[in-house]
């Protein structure tokens, strides 16, 4: 079975990125949105079933 990417992934993935090319100020106000907000409702949905309705909620 295929290894399925999951929003938590990717947003980890971001804010490596982010912390490495960005000023901290910047890198510190994107890892609050994402610990605060992104990560605890879509860290474990996978990209192939995220939908308008999944994020509307």
């Amino acid at each position: 079975m295929a290894h399925r990417v999951t929003i938590g992934k990717l947003i980890q993935e971001f804010l490596e990125d982010a912390k490495l090319t960005k000023e901290a100020s910047t890198y510190r106000g994107y890892k609050k949105i994402c610990d605060g907000h992104l990560l605890p409702m879509f860290e474990k949905t996978e990209i192939l079933n995220l939908q308008p309705a999944v994020i509307r909620k």
